[in-house]
């Protein structure tokens, strides 16, 4: 995925993509409580599959089998928190 190394390089388009990933996941956090919890990182996904599709073309997004995976995985990063915080992630 060049694409995504070359964005990387470029601080404005890196900048703009984490905007882009930053509000998507702030409009995804339904109830306001800073994390995501299972439904609302399904949602996420699939929305940022979507950003991603739009950006370049393609994504790397899985299914909801892996997505709920990914979620799991994630959520032990902060012990004693249920939910995924975006420095989690």
């Amino acid at each position: 995925m060049e694409y995504i190394k070359a964005e990387e390089c470029n601080p404005e388009l890196f900048k703009e993509y984490m905007d882009e990933f930053k509000s998507c996941w702030v409009a995804c956090d339904a109830n306001k409580d800073g994390v995501l919890n299972l439904e609302e990182f399904k949602v996420f996904a699939n929305k940022h599959n979507e950003n991603m599709k739009k950006r370049w073309g393609e994504s790397t997004k899985g299914n909801e089998e892996e997505d709920t995976q990914w979620y799991f995985a994630y959520n032990m990063i902060t012990a004693n928190k249920n939910g995924i915080s975006l420095s989690d992630f």
